[in-house]
This record gives structure tokens, sequence and C-alpha cells, in this order.
């Protein structure tokens, strides 16, 4: 029993070297106590102009939605340069394929489906997610026959929580945003805030092997991605429940 347990342990520790090794050539894995992280083998920094060149669309394109509070065109510019910059964008053979809503979608959430066509997908990064958007990806999630591949995060979305967390990973936000607020009023707040959650997850998507499960493990992903941040989980308001893959970042220090 005790040599069974311990061929577990091992066979469990090299498989998740293998899943997180075979996600991109160009990364490492450094594990640190109980934090795993994923990162490029080099630095931003030091890989200068080669940075953009270790992502491509080959293995399909990370979608990121602009939604409400991420949609300015002050902020697009600026951010969609940062990932220009780091990762690349699909026209140009890059990894990013970015939705500006309402522009790209002709004011309609229900069009992305349509807008993404048949193209490879290797994740969906949604940033201020309007209404029905979960209508969306419910459609989505059809397609694959309820075993869709790939990763859906959601960040401060103004669509209704328990349509984001049954059809997303997870979904993360604010207190705040469960005030009453018009559809980006809280959230414009957080764009300038959110930069660096948004280029981890960006690179964490493009990383991971497969879809991740909504178990006891979800928080540590989401916390790798938030990088220091601390979050708790989401409790409804109205019945008391709380969320297993829905998180509130806490502003406390």
């Amino acid at each position: 029993m005790y040599f069974r347990r311990i061929s577990s342990i091992l066979s469990l520790f090299c498989g998740m070297l293998f899943v997180f090794s075979c996600g991109n050539s160009s990364t490492k894995i450094v594990l640190d106590e109980n934090t795993l992280i994923i990162e490029p083998k080099e630095s931003s920094e030091d890989m200068g102009n080669k940075s953009q060149s270790l992502w491509t669309n080959d293995e399909g394109v990370v979608v990121v939605l602009f939604g409400y509070g991420f949609n300015e065109p002050s902020f697009t510019n600026s951010i969609l340069q940062k990932i220009k910059d780091e990762f690349g964008v699909e026209n140009e053979n890059g990894l990013v394929l970015p939705v500006i809503f309402p522009d790209d979608l002709h004011n309609r959430i229900s069009s992305l489906n349509d807008f993404l066509g048949d193209r490879q997908i290797r994740g969906i990064i949604l940033l201020g997610a309007p209404e029905r958007t979960h209508i969306a990806l419910a459609k989505i999630h059809n397609d694959w026959d309820n075993m869709t591949p790939f990763n859906i995060f959601s960040f401060f979305p103004q669509d209704e929580a328990l349509g984001q967390e049954g059809t997303c990973n997870f979904v993360v936000e604010y207190p705040r945003l469960h005030t009453e607020l018009s559809e980006d009023s809280g959230v414009i707040q957080s764009a300038d805030q959110s930069v660096e959650i948004i280029m981890n997850s960006i690179r964490y998507v493009a990383q991971l092997p497969g879809s991740i499960p909504c178990d006891m493990d979800l928080q540590f992903h989401v916390q790798n991605i938030l990088k220091g941040k601390k979050i708790k989980p989401y409790v409804d308001s109205e019945t008391g429940i709380t969320s297993v893959n829905h998180f509130l970042i806490r502003e406390d220090k």
C-alpha cells in the first residue's frame, strides 16, 4: 500500500511536468513551494525583438474580447500595442485575435460564433463581457458537444453571474461591481488596473494543454494569473451559495 501510494504521487508529478511542458516549447516550469509558474524561457526584456516570434497561431488563436469598460480607444490602442509587441496578432500570424465589442460584432454579442468561424481556438478571454454573452458561449459549447477543449476566462463581466459561471472556466471581478452600475461605470475603473492580468491571462491560456476542471485546484490557477492579488469565492447575496468558479479580488492588503 505504501509503495503504491508513492508510485501514484511520482506518476502524478511526472504527468504534471509532461502536460505543462508540451504546451509550448518556448516555456519553462518553475516550482516554488506551492506555486507553479508558467513563463517564457526568456523574459520580455531579454527577448527584445524575438518575443513576438515565440508566439504564432499555428496551433490556434487566443481570442480576447474587449467589452464594456475595456473598449475605449484610449485603452484598446495602448493594450493592443503591448499585445502586438509580445504575442503578435492573428493577421500578422501572431497569437491573439482581438475582438472589440460592439464594433467588430455589429452590436450583437450573438455574432461571436459567426465572427470566429472555423478558426482553431486555444482559449477565449472576456473583458467586460456584455449581457447575453453566456448564450453565445453556450452555442460554442454545444458545437463541441459540451467537451470544449479550450479554456474561457472571464474578467469583470456585465453579463449575469449564473450564466457566466455556467459557460466559463472561471469568473473574476471586484466586489464593487455587484452594486447598481451602468454598463461601464464600474468596469472602466478596472481597465487600467488590469493590463498585467490581461497579459498574464493570454500567456497562461495559450500554454494550458486542455480545459482546466472546476475542482479544488481552480483557485490555484486563478491565483497564478493574478500574480499576488488576493481573491475570495463569490457568495450569492440572495441564496447564500458560494460559487466554485467565481472569485472576487480582495482589495485589502
